[in-house]
């Protein structure tokens, strides 16, 4: 497996999250222009001011600073440590696609009852990745 086919997901993540910083700052421009908002000194300080569908982003793009680090430091690891294999990048991409569709459904619907899912998800995956870089540091010594 190439160093590219094994780092795609990362990328994949990263373009996620650069989409939705790209994306908050569309529907906060909207916003103003808008007139949704009063652009005061403190302004900026209160997040609460902002009209829900920005929040909504907002809060998205705080979720990519939370459960996707440990992914991030999860790919790197797996590299460093030679424990990427077939079955690693499988969990790899059940993370992004689970991440993208948690993205989606907190900048559209926001419902609960879907967007949780599918953050179990992610999270579930990014564990079994820890999980599998374990037993390869711990285990392959033993074996071998």
């Amino acid at each position: 497996m190439t160093v590219a086919a094994k780092l795609l997901p990362m990328f994949v993540q990263v373009a996620l999250t650069l989409w939705l910083l790209f994306l908050l700052g569309w529907r906060r421009y909207r916003a103003v222009q808008g007139g949704e908002v009063k652009l005061e000194p403190e302004f900026a300080l209160r997040s609460d001011r902002w009209p829900p569908r920005v929040r909504q982003v907002s809060n998205a793009l705080a979720n990519q600073s939370e459960i996707p680090v440990l992914f991030y430091v999860a790919m790197v690891l797996g590299l460093a440590v030679n424990a990427v294999d077939f079955l690693f990048i499988v969990f790899a991409w059940i993370f992004v696609i689970a991440r993208l569709l948690h993205a989606g459904v907190h900048v559209t619907s926001n419902d609960i009852r879907f967007r949780f899912p599918t953050y179990a998800v992610s999270v579930l995956a990014v564990i079994v990745l820890w999980v599998m870089i374990a037993l390869h540091v711990f285990l392959a010594p033993a074996l071998a």
